[in-house]
């Protein structure tokens, strides 16, 4: 089967919204950018699952991940993929390919990373609708203005009561191959499920060190001895 990992990286950097309940949307979202931007570091527990549109029930995958933040450097891993920003340095490290991605980006480019980043949910979808439930809301994006490779038809988003996300549902507009029970390759669409524990303190300063991934001297970068049989790809 497919994996899915590449797909789910992507999702991150690709949410916008509008809808008739603006006001109560942009509210929420302001509040959870409050609580998550007032911690300088953290570390957040996630597991990707992946179904198939015509049958939500089986679990075709599923991942763990991490996404850790001190300051503006970040990691995140899903999977066996790890993403390491630290200052203009980008890292991605695959290792069911035992490769090392290694290139310079800016450090805006974080976003991609960000599971919780909101901002930009402005102008992606034409319908949000925001509902309370319980102690917390749920809140529905859908009929997406622009359609691409990598579009969502509709994005769902779990807040809770204290204003962390703690699920998103994404409906993704691209087909893509799945195994039958036959072994038969057929064509759907995928629902990623990405549950959220809460915010936890930042303790694996490891994992944003770079010289945990690669060595590096004046021009010169090579893996950590740890991954010295990866293959190192300058971009």
């Amino acid at each position: 089967m497919k994996k899915y990992i590449i797909i789910i990286c992507c999702v991150f950097s690709f949410f916008n919204g509008f809808a008739q309940d603006q006001e109560e949307f942009q509210s929420l979202v302001s509040s959870i950018k409050k609580v998550y931007d007032s911690q300088e570091a953290y570390e957040l527990e996630m597991t990707y699952t992946i179904y198939r549109a015509t049958d939500p029930t089986t679990i075709q995958e599923s991942h763990e991940g991490n996404y850790i933040k001190n300051g503006s450097n970040i990691y995140s891993k899903i999977g066996t993929v790890e993403l390491v920003h630290v200052a203009e340095t980008f890292l991605q490290i695959n290792h069911d390919e035992k490769a090392i991605l290694y290139t310079k980006q800016q450090q805006q480019q974080n976003n991609a990373l960000d599971p919780i980043q909101l901002e930009t949910f402005t102008n992606h979808f034409e319908s949000i609708q925001v509902q309370k439930k319980g102690n917390g809301w749920v809140c529905e994006l859908s009929k997406p203005k622009l359609l691409g490779e990598f579009s969502y038809g509709k994005i769902e988003l779990y807040v809770d009561q204290n204003f962390q996300i703690r699920k998103q549902v994404l409906y993704p507009i691209q087909t893509i191959v799945f195994k039958t029970g036959d072994g038969e390759d057929t064509l759907d669409r995928s629902v990623i499920h990405i549950e959220f524990s809460s915010l936890q303190p930042f303790k694996r300063n490891e994992v944003l060190q770079l010289s945990t991934y690669v060595f590096t001297k004046n021009t010169i970068v090579q893996p950590a001895i740890a991954l010295k049989n990866y293959q190192l790809i300058k971009a």
